[in-house]
């Protein structure tokens, strides 16, 4: 969530790594589908797997939305 916060505040992903945030998701994925598949009854348990996934998924988002400003401008 802070990672998220300091996103927005500073308009910029910064240095942060767009492979690593991609395997993220990616891993988070496939918990999500073994937690949906394997465990039926424990809601809190699933819940807390799709809260990682789509926080890791906006971050991975992020990328996107603030690209732009990861150019660095021209000198007139």
């Amino acid at each position: 969530m802070l990672q998220i916060i300091e996103i927005h505040r500073v308009k910029s992903t910064g240095s942060l790594s767009a492979i690593t945030c991609t395997m993220n998701v990616l891993g988070n994925l496939s918990r999500l589908a073994t937690a949906l598949v394997q465990v039926a009854d424990d809601l809190l348990y699933r819940a807390s797997f799709i809260v990682a996934f789509l926080m890791n998924g906006y971050i991975l988002l992020c990328f996107f939305i603030f690209r732009t400003k990861n150019k660095p401008e021209e000198k007139k």
